[in-house]
C-alpha cells in the first residue's frame, strides 16, 4: 500500500513536468505542439493590438472553468502581448455559435503557458462560457515555432519568427537574441542562439530578415532585407530568469518542497519494505528449521511404532522344565 502511494505520488508530480519544461530540475514533457492562441472580433477578424476578443485555442473557444488572470496573463504573453488587462466569459456575439468548444479547466500556477495544465476537446460548457480577453500592448513581430510550424513556448531550441518568416542568421549576434526574447515576454533574455539550416522537410515559410542589435534595447535594433544566401536561420533558446519573477520563485520553492516530501516518502517506504523483507526471510529461516525438526521426528516415531509392531507380533517362548539343566 505504500509502494502504491509512491508510485501514485510521483505519477502526480510528473504532471508538473508537463507544464514547467524551463526547469530542468523537473520532469520535462513537450508543450502541446499547435497550442495557437488568438483573439477575434464579432466578425472573426484577429485582433493585433488592445482591444477586447473571443479567446480562440485552436480555432476552437475556450471555457471559462478555472481561468483566471493568470491564465490570461499566460495566454496574453503566448501571443506576443506584454500582459492581460481583464478577462470575461458571455455569448455576447453571434459567431461564437460557429466554434466548437475546444479547450476547457485551464489551470495556470504562474502567468507562463508551460506551466499550465488543461483539457482538450472534452468539455461540459456551453458557448455563454466562452472566454473573453483584453491584452495589453502590441503582439510582438516575433514569435518561437517548431520543426512543424506550430508556435511554442518554453525554454528548448526553437526557430525564431519575425512577421511569420524565419530570421537570417547572417548579421545576428547576442544582443538580438536578448532583444528578441524579451520582446516575447520572457524576463531571462535569451539563453542561447545558433545558425543553422531549416529542416528538408520543414513546413517555417523561409524569410528574407536580418535583425541586427547594437545593445539589448529594441530601440538599438535595425532590420533590413537580406536574401540569407548562407541559408542559415536563428535557433534560440529563451529562458526565464527566476530572480526577478516572485510568482515563478513562489511556484519553484512550491514544487521543490513537494518533491522533497515525495522523495521522503518513497525513502521512508522503502526502508519498511526492506525491513518487511529481512522479516519475512528470518520467518521463512525458521520455517525451515522447524520444518526440518518435525520430519526428524516423524522418522523417530516411525521407527518406534516399527520397533513397537515387531515386538507385538512376538510370541512369547515356552520355557520347558526338561530344558533346565
Amino acid at each position: 500500500q505504500c509502494f502504491f502511494r509512491v508510485i501514485i505520488s510521483s505519477g502526480i508530480n510528473a504532471e508538473y513536468g508537463r507544464a514547467s519544461r524551463f526547469y530542468s530540475w523537473e520532469i520535462k514533457k513537450p508543450v502541446e505542439s499547435g497550442s495557437v492562441f488568438r483573439l477575434v472580433n464579432a466578425e472573426g477578424t484577429t485582433i493585433l493590438s488592445q482591444q477586447e476578443g473571443l479567446l480562440l485555442h485552436n480555432g476552437a473557444t475556450v471555457c471559462d472553468d478555472f481561468f483566471n488572470i493568470t491564465a490570461a496573463n499566460a495566454v496574453c504573453r503566448l501571443m506576443g502581448f506584454d500582459f492581460a488587462v481583464e478577462w470575461s466569459n458571455a455569448e455576447k456575439w453571434t459567431i461564437q455559435n460557429r466554434y466548437s468548444i475546444g479547450l476547457d479547466d485551464v489551470k495556470c500556477p504562474v502567468p507562463d503557458w508551460t506551466s499550465c495544465k488543461y483539457t482538450v476537446d472534452s468539455h461540459n460548457c456551453g458557448h455563454n462560457e466562452d472566454v473573453f480577453v483584453t491584452c495589453s500592448g502590441t503582439r510582438s513581430p516575433f514569435s518561437l515555432t517548431d520543426r512543424r510550424g506550430f508556435t511554442v513556448a518554453g525554454n528548448e531550441d526553437y526557430v525564431l519568427l519575425y512577421d511569420g518568416g524565419t530570421v537570417c542568421a547572417d548579421q545576428f549576434n547576442d544582443d538580438s537574441a536578448h532583444v528578441a526574447c524579451a520582446d516575447l515576454g520572457y524576463l531571462g533574455g535569451a539563453a542561447q542562439w545558433r545558425a543553422s539550416p531549416l529542416p528538408y522537410s520543414s513546413h517555417i515559410p523561409s524569410g528574407q530578415l536580418s535583425f541586427t542589435c547594437t545593445g539589448r534595447n529594441i530601440d538599438m535594433c535595425e532590420r533590413a532585407r537580406n536574401t540569407c544566401e548562407s541559408g542559415q536561420h536563428v535557433y534560440i533558446t529563451c529562458q526565464h530568469d527566476i530572480k526577478d519573477n516572485k510568482e515563478i520563485q513562489e511556484w519553484k520553492i512550491k514544487r521543490e518542497g513537494e518533491s522533497l516530501a515525495v522523495k521522503i516518502l518513497m525513502a521512508a517506504c522503502l526502508v519498511l519494505v526492506f525491513l518487511l523483507i529481512k522479516k519475512n526471510s528470518q520467518m521463512d529461516k525458521k520455517d525451515v528449521q522447524i520444518h526440518e525438526f518435525a520430519k526428524n521426528n516423524n522418522k523417530l516415531i516411525a521407527e518406534i511404532k516399527s520397533l513397537q509392531m515387531m515386538i507385538n507380533n512376538l510370541e512369547p517362548k515356552q520355557v520347558l522344565l526338561s530344558d533346565v539343566d
